[in-house]
Parts: C-alpha cells; structure tokens; sequence
C-alpha cells in the first residue's frame, strides 16, 4: 500500500480516541481516507503476503531473492 505523507497524523487520531489497552487497527485510517477520496485500488496479480502475522513473513522471505 501507498499512503499519503499524513497517514502518520491519522493513525495518532484515530489512536487517541481507543481505549486503554485497545489494538490500533488500519481500517479506520482506511475508511477515513476512502471517504476524502485520497484511497486508491489497484488490481495486480502479484503474490500478496501478510506480513503482519508469522506466517505471511516467512512466506515474504521465504519467497524473496536473497540479498548478497
């Protein structure tokens, strides 16, 4: 994904208003910029990886050239 420079700033809003040991999830700041238009989709056909569980990171390096 690619965001704008103020994501950041989203994030820390919508950070502010959770509860005391509440998880910061992406989909607010998502829903916030799809409804301000600065959302875009793109269709690919690229092997998608979900790095943020265990799983999908050893699956990324897994599946990655190695870097000399």
């Amino acid at each position: 994904m690619a965001f704008p420079g103020t994501v950041l700033a989203e994030f820390e809003e919508v950070g502010r208003g959770l509860g005391r040991g509440a998880e910061l999830d992406d989909v607010p700041v998502l829903q916030r910029l799809a409804r301000r238009e600065d959302l875009a989709g793109v269709i690919t056909s690229a092997r998608f990886f979900d790095v943020g569980v265990p799983e999908g990171y050893r699956d990324a390096v897994a599946a990655s050239p190695a870097l000399a």
